[in-house]
């Protein structure tokens, strides 16, 4: 194994060092309402993940489509190459736009009015949408857990 496989290896091994940390403090009556909220939450918002991950891989499917179009043409691209991997690339510009990272600045070129439509329809849709969504299934679960 190279030292690149052991740093990866190294940091999952740190990850699973820190939830079984997590997994501990449910000994200590003051952490372990803490920690049965986020397992009921993390529970609780499956159905809403996979609807999420739809909708943004629709987004990317869409963001895809317009700029293989602008990659023919020659013109700048619509989002940065993060991994380097058109599908992959699209999918991370798709979750960075629903947080809020607005990286806006090719959208003005080759089918500008499309792009920004779905723009406007991803910010709302995700923004609005889902994120507030995801805080009424968090204040349910949270009810619901601390009323036990």
């Amino acid at each position: 194994m190279s030292s690149s496989d052991l740093n990866i290896l190294g940091s999952f091994a740190v990850v699973l060092l820190w939830v079984k940390l997590f997994y501990w403090l449910r000994l200590f009556k003051d952490f372990s309402a803490f920690i049965r909220i986020i397992s009921e939450i993390v529970k609780d918002i499956r159905v809403f993940s996979v609807m999420l991950a739809l909708c943004l891989a629709a987004f990317a499917n869409c963001i895809i489509v317009l700029n293989n179009n602008r990659l023919i043409n020659d013109i700048t691209p619509i989002f940065d190459s993060y991994v380097g991997w058109g599908p992959a690339d699209a999918i991370i510009h798709a979750y960075l736009t629903g947080l809020g990272d607005f990286n806006k600045d090719n959208y003005s070129e080759g089918n500008a009015i499309t792009v920004w439509i779905f723009f406007l329809c991803a910010t709302v849709l995700v923004q609005l949408v889902f994120m507030n969504m995801l805080i009424a299934i968090m204040g349910e679960s949270f009810g619901r857990i601390t009323a036990i």
